[in-house]
């Protein structure tokens, strides 16, 4: 059996060191990329509900559901919107619309014990 010669020796050095720096920068960059997009999601998500408090205050203090079931409609037509659910100051739902996750049926869940 012939042993390896030098130049598979040089070659095996440089190479490893070189893939375990390109898989750890990717990594990093990845995780990075990552965390902006989530941050950026979840200002989004607060602009919205922000928006739709302040659009719905007054149907919230007259108790008109059907102004509220229209806005409802109207932020669940806008980009990645999945549901919405505007409710009062003692957690009652005033209207609701579109598909819930199961985290946020288990928060709605949790609201409403406390009323």
């Amino acid at each position: 059996m012939k042993p390896y010669s030098i130049r598979r020796y040089v070659a095996w050095i440089t190479l490893i060191p070189m893939v375990v720096i390109f898989s750890c920068i990717e990594t990093y960059f990845l995780r990075s990329y990552f965390s902006e997009l989530d941050r950026h999601i979840g200002e989004r998500g607060e602009l919205i509900a922000t928006e739709l408090a302040s659009s719905s205050e007054y149907g919230v203090m007259s108790g008109n559901l059907a102004f509220l079931k229209g806005i409802a409609a109207e932020t669940l037509r806008r980009k990645y919107v999945s549901a919405v659910v505007i409710m009062n100051s003692s957690h009652r739902i005033m209207s609701e619309s579109g598909n819930l996750s199961a985290p946020a049926k288990g928060h709605l869940a949790a609201c409403r014990t406390y009323v």
